[in-house]
């Protein structure tokens, strides 16, 4: 646990920024769930409550799921970018995930700082669902943090205030990490180099009723339990 504490994979109550997404602690030391059981089951929960038009998308997306969990281990990780016209399903896809991915945390709005310190604080799997605000010229610092957070050594530096022992203000510069899983999800494309960075995956809207009817209910525990197993 501490080593966990350490690293920021988990955190102690007083700094949590974001939903405490680890409740058996313990269980870590239990046997690892089977992989492949692991991935059928979080791949049964996907088709349950969304539409994919090519099968495929449900393979990629259960095993971006998994890898979450351990995206640190790789150099860098991609992005999803969820593309489709309104009423494709994109906002119900992101919701699902961020129940799923680790210490996901859904959002349609998010500030550039926000962005880095959740990633610090939490090593947050972010959804940013509405993108279209990446379009604006006034997005460019938001795109340029995107941009470095799919490698290993992305990062952000800002200079932050605080106060010394004789009461003066002054300030220091701090490096803030940028690296981690992230989707994203809107009707217009993403910018060139983050296209290179994502895995896309096209939405199109379903005719078929069942799925409006199976909400994604985020404070269901079913998904704490499997959370504990991945």
């Amino acid at each position: 646990k501490e080593a966990l504490l350490q690293d920021k994979i988990i955190v102690k109550e007083k700094d949590i920024i974001g939903d405490q997404r680890w409740i058996n602690i313990k269980g870590i030391k239990d046997p690892h769930t089977n992989p492949h059981k692991l991935f059928q089951m979080l791949r049964t929960k996907l088709t349950h409550h969304i539409w994919f038009s090519n099968n495929l998308s449900y393979d990629i997306l259960t095993l971006w799921l998994m890898g979450t969990y351990m995206y640190y281990a790789f150099d860098s990780y991609p992005y999803i970018h969820l593309s489709g016209t309104a009423d494709s399903g994109k906002s119900r896809v992101q919701r699902l995930s961020s129940c799923l991915s680790f210490n996901g945390y859904f959002t349609e709005s998010i500030s550039n700082s926000s962005i880095f310190r959740y990633v610090e604080d939490m090593k947050a799997t972010l959804h940013i669902d509405e993108q279209e605000f990446l379009g604006s010229d006034k997005a460019l610092e938001t795109i340029s943090i995107l941009n470095s957070g799919y490698h290993k050594a992305g990062n952000a530096t800002r200079q932050e205030s605080y106060t010394d022992k004789d009461g003066n203000k002054k300030f220091q510069t701090i490096s803030f990490s940028t690296y981690s899983p992230k989707m994203l999800s809107g009707i217009r494309g993403l910018d060139k180099t983050l296209q290179t960075r994502s895995i896309n995956i096209a939405m199109k809207p379903t005719t078929d009723k069942q799925y409006s009817r199976r909400e994604v209910m985020q404070n269901d525990p079913i998904w704490q339990i499997i959370r504990d197993d991945l």
